[in-house]
């Protein structure tokens, strides 16, 4: 979890090591991009970078926020997922919440479902705290070195078979190994 005078310093460790990822070569005309044009997460993630970084600051003292299109995200999610954490398989409605990616920021375009994951409380707070992230390129769960906790230890390595952008995890995913390698 990132304390708030702790900001500062991450967000100088993000700007040193820059973004790490590959965007793609279609890009936005002013942040919009052509109505013919799929939508991607590389293009959002690449247009919005900066804001993504802050957010992902942000996003902890942010979580308490009530937004009037949580509650379709969040049903958006548990149907997806069938009403269980993509990790753990509970199904206890109550200790599940709706996960954003890339962090929500009052555009909607943040609350489609394929930002999102159903983690049981625990392990959202955990993902946005960049204590775990999932390899795109492997769907493996990898747990961050400084998570002393060890009664999370079955979870790394674990193949997860989920519906989140791959553009979007990459980004996250990026974000995971340098806050674990500086950590």
């Amino acid at each position: 979890m990132i304390e708030e005078d702790d900001v500062a310093e991450f967000l100088d460790i993000v700007e040193k090591f820059g973004s790490g990822f590959s965007p793609d070569p279609k890009s936005a005309v002013n942040g919009i991009a052509p109505a013919s044009t799929k939508f991607s997460w590389a293009n959002e993630i690449k247009t919005h970078k900066d804001e993504i970084l802050c957010d992902l600051s942000e996003r902890r003292r942010n979580w308490q926020k009530v937004r009037p299109v949580q509650r379709k995200f969040r049903e958006d999610l548990f149907n997806l997922y069938n009403g269980k954490c993509l990790l753990t398989s509970s199904k206890v409605k109550q200790a599940l919440e709706a996960a954003h990616v890339l962090p929500h920021n009052g555009d909607p375009v943040r609350d489609r479902a394929d930002n999102g994951m159903l983690l049981r409380r625990d392990l959202h707070t955990m993902f946005d705290a960049m204590l775990w992230s999932i390899n795109p390129k492997t769907n493996k769960v990898r747990l961050a070195r400084r998570l002393v906790d060890k009664s999370y230890i079955a979870l790394e390595g674990m193949v997860i078979d989920h519906q989140v952008d791959p553009d979007a995890l990459l980004f996250h995913f990026t974000q995971f190994q340098k806050v674990d390698k500086n950590a």
